[in-house]
């Protein structure tokens, strides 16, 4: 019965236990006792004007620790000692048990109470409500967690819900078909960019295309007054061998009107 009250114990968060605890220097400290092993530090959580501060004291420090607890704690540590009784109690059904199991409920130890169906479950693996408690089904007559009920009716797990298999494979062609499709315009591309640069080392080793041959097409010049310097802008503009026109310009400043 220890054995499993304990192994209950284990299965809940850490419990936080309000406690006295006298130092031998003749210092007495309120508050909450957070940790409590042999051998660690003992610490305790204490609160004064609005502040909370952790304190860790020394085991070769402290004389006597006393826990008090609330009544809420009281009963379900009663709770929990009727609990184990029933377990070991070869005259008790499933259903006593149980009863007592759902005790934990009222306590909000969601844990323990699933800890406490394992425990029923032990001695009695048929037990529908401590089964369904745990989340089984019954499909036909065996017990199947949730995931093995689905796969039980023919349903597939894809993309995030259960499905019907035919379904499920539907859209497993449909995503196959679109990663084919992406993969394609991906190697399509690099093959693009491949011929591209194949191109232009093509053309850069070819030096008949790097010596431009132009005609010159016109010139043009006009000058605009400003103040006591004319502005003369001589343009012209050279057909180059590609097919394209560059304009090259020069600019003369003189003095005088």
């Amino acid at each position: 019965m220890l054995r499993l009250l304990s192994t209950i114990l284990l299965s809940l968060p850490m419990m936080l236990w309000a406690a006295t605890i006298e130092m031998h220097d003749g210092r007495v400290l309120h508050g909450v006792l957070q940790s409590s092993s042999d051998d660690d530090p003992v610490v305790l959580l204490v609160e004064k004007a609005g502040m909370r501060a952790s304190m860790r004291l020394a085991q070769e420090d402290v004389r006597e620790i006393r826990q008090h607890l609330d009544p809420q704690q009281k009963a379900l540590n009663h709770l929990r000692q009727q609990f184990a009784a029933a377990l070991d109690d070869p005259a008790a059904s499933p259903d006593n048990q149980w009863e007592l199991a759902q005790g934990f409920e009222e306590f909000q130890a969601v844990a323990e109470l699933r800890a406490a169906a394992r425990a029923v479950l032990r001695d009695w693996p048929d037990f529908a409500p401590a089964r369904t408690h745990l989340g089984y089904e019954r499909v036909d007559g065996e017990w199947l967690n949730y995931a093995q009920a689905r796969q039980a009716q023919g349903l597939e797990w894809y993309d995030g819900r259960w499905r019907d298999a035919q379904e499920a494979q539907r859209l497993r062609a449909i995503a196959q078909a679109e990663r084919e499709e992406r993969r394609r315009q991906a190697d399509f591309r690099r093959v693009q960019r491949r011929l591209a640069a194949e191109d232009r080392r093509r053309r850069w080793h070819d030096t008949s295309t790097r010596i431009p041959v132009v005609n010159i097409v016109g010139q043009g010049s006009h000058s605009c007054p400003w103040g006591s310097t004319r502005y003369h802008h001589h343009r012209t503009t050279v057909h180059h061998r590609s097919g394209g026109f560059v304009s090259f310009g020069s600019v003369r400043l003189q003095q005088g009107r």
